[in-house]
């Protein structure tokens, strides 16, 4: 995403700002106050331009994760079996929480723990059961692993949705610094954005 040709135009231009601000002051005919607002100019419209860039990657990477939730969402409402299935379903659940022993319950907390696989539906009766037997640590632990695998969000497991998430985390994590972080293979380099700075600071492992 940091490689992409709109990004590296940022440092492009980064380049052809700091030679012509060297060369101005270099000249030695300019007033300080002068040199002191070209670069105060120059270094805000890079900013601006970074800042544009990531709104602009903010918001179609945004949009691509929700197309994404929708389209799932669409393909499992289309396999739903019809509203007397369900409600059959939903009742034969129930039943089947309510007659079994305490450990069968454990025995389906554990189950899904080890699989990370489970229907939504009867993950939630299980939830209920645990909580009308007071079984409040199995509650506990079966909500922490509905949401740490995605429970009835199983788009979020998908692998662009995985790879789209990291891009937009990057994002927010990078566009604080108001610096370019341009990989390079493994290593990346972290360009600030100061004409009087050189065209990069170090180079650390990605």
């Amino acid at each position: 995403m940091f490689n992409d040709k709109e990004y590296l135009e940022i440092e492009t231009k980064l380049n052809v700002f700091t030679k012509k601000y060297n060369e101005q002051k270099e000249k030695g005919v300019y007033e300080a106050t002068y040199l002191m607002k070209l670069k105060k100019d120059m270094e805000a419209e890079l900013k601006a331009d970074l800042q544009a860039y990531y709104d602009n990657q903010q918001t179609n990477l945004t949009e691509e994760l929700e197309k994404i939730k929708e389209d799932w969402v669409n393909e499992q409402e289309s396999l739903k079996p019809d509203a007397s299935t369900q409600l059959l379903k939903r009742q034969e659940l129930q039943m089947k929480m309510e007659l079994a022993s305490e450990k069968e319950l454990k025995d389906m907390l554990e189950a899904y723990k080890k699989t990370a696989e489970g229907d939504k539906v009867e993950l939630d009766f299980l939830r209920v059961e645990f909580r009308k037997r007071d079984l409040a640590t199995e509650e506990i632990h079966l909500k922490a692993y509905m949401s740490e695998y995605n429970a009835g969000e199983e788009w979020r497991k998908h692998p662009e949705y995985l790879e789209k998430d990291q891009k937009l985390n990057n994002i927010f994590a990078t566009r604080r610094t108001n610096m370019l972080h341009i990989s390079d293979g493994d290593q990346k380099r972290a360009v600030q954005l100061n004409v009087e700075a050189k065209e990069f600071k170090g180079f650390a492992k990605a």
